[in-house]
């Protein structure tokens, strides 16, 4: 009866140890989903911020640095970064005909090292990147890792609603590392759970594995 018994706990431990895995991985990638509905909703709350005008003037070129309306456009976009804690960088790019990613303008101060400043060319775009210019989409991607780091980022197209001119996307950047650990932070409850259910069947396997064993000899 009682190797009956830890047989059926053995069976049970290992069932319950595979489903722990499999909850979490799941758990996972549910809040990550989540998470990244959260995140286009801010930057698509951001993009309805955004004068369409003033980046419909803008050259993509060095030029604008003295463009009024980049500069505006610049003082707006570090206001809003500053307001989320979690983002660390906004900035709204264009695309050119050939199909080149470039920096409009960004959130950075100017003259700071991680500026890009206006013209700059996106080199290491990813393909999920050049997608949401070519579907006209928004997205969340990543992570994706550049010169800058590697990130979480949510992408939003810019369209005119008077005319439905494309105008570029507005992307905010979370840090990879920073993301994760949200991640783990908000299923960690669920986890605890499900170890602490692990702990007592492993425990009560234990226990019987003693029983069967005897009282040791000296």
């Amino acid at each position: 009866m009682m190797k009956r018994f830890k047989s059926r706990l053995t069976v049970a431990l290992v069932s319950l140890s595979l489903a722990v895995s499999g909850l979490t991985w799941l758990t996972y990638k549910f809040t990550d989903l989540q998470m990244r509905e959260d995140l286009l909703q801010q930057a698509g709350i951001v993009a309805q911020s955004i004068q369409l005008e003033r980046v419909r003037l803008l050259a993509g070129a060095s030029s604008d640095e003295t463009n009024p309306n980049y500069l505006k456009l610049k003082h707006q976009l570090s206001h809003l970064r500053h307001a989320n804690p979690k983002c660390r960088f906004l900035y709204i790019l264009g695309r050119t005909n050939d199909g080149m990613i470039f920096f409009h303008v960004d959130s950075e101060p100017a003259g700071s090292k991680d500026e890009s400043p206006p013209g700059q060319t996106y080199d290491e775009a990813p393909i999920s990147f050049h997608d949401v210019f070519k579907e006209v989409r928004e997205d969340a991607v990543g992570p994706v890792s550049d010169r800058w780091g590697s990130w979480v980022t949510a992408l939003v197209p810019l369209i005119h609603s008077d005319n439905g001119q494309f105008m570029g996307v507005l992307a905010m950047d979370i840090d990879a590392t920073t993301w994760k650990w949200d991640i783990f932070s908000r299923i960690l409850f669920h986890i605890g759970l499900l170890l602490i259910l692990v702990l007592v069947i492993g425990s009560m396997w234990l226990a019987v594995h003693r029983f069967e064993s005897g009282p040791t000899k000296n």
